[in-house]
Formats: C-alpha cells, structure tokens, sequence
C-alpha cells in the first residue's frame, strides 16, 4: 500500500492510498500527522493479513481479515478503558470517604476543644 498525503487549508488532509491495487482518495478534517498514522496502521494490518493468508489472490479475505484484527483491537481497547475509568472511579470514591472522614474528624476535634 502506498499513499501520498496533500495538506488543504480548507479541506484538512488529503490522502491518496493504493491499497491492493485499488487507488483511494481521503479527505480527512484531522491534521496531516493523525491522517498519517491511520493510513500506516491500515498498511501494516494488510500486509500482515496478506502474509497470514499466503498464496491467496482474494483481496476481500486479506480486506476482511486486516478488518476483523483492527475490530478485535478496538473492542479489546475500548474494555481496557472502560475497566481504567471503573478503577478510577472506585479510587476517586475511596479518596473522597477519607477526605470527608478527614474532614469531618477535624471539624469535631475543633467543637469539642
């Protein structure tokens, strides 16, 4: 897969990409270096599902492939996120018990001097 990348001020980027022997255009509202980054993790996937499926000429099954590893990230990266924000919000919750205990110890101490 080759690709070109094109700077518009008013488009955002642009990309051309071969991907298999078919030329896209992408124009893309993000900046140059994310566009960029998309299209390299997209390269890498297909020729890593190219090599996984040797010896096939079939385009949609390397597509479909590179396509199933990049959902199985997805869904893999979303669940460590969500797992992330679940710990957070515990430690946060635990953080503000002992706070208000903290704080209300204080308090106490002051009314009974």
């Amino acid at each position: 897969m080759s690709r070109s990348l094109n700077s518009s001020s008013r488009n955002g980027a642009e990309l051309e990409l071969d991907v298999l022997g078919e030329r896209l255009r992408i124009r893309a509202s993000e900046d140059m270096d994310f566009v960029g980054e998309v299209a390299e993790l997209v390269k890498v996937r297909l020729q890593e599902a190219n090599r996984r499926l040797a010896g096939t000429n079939n385009k949609s099954r390397v597509l479909l492939l590179a396509l199933l590893d990049l959902a199985e990230e997805y869904v893999k990266s979303k669940r460590r996120l969500v797992n992330q924000r679940s710990k957070i919000s515990a430690k946060l919750a635990e953080a503000r018990l002992v706070l208000g205990r903290a704080g209300g110890s204080s308090s106490s101490d002051a009314t009974e001097a």
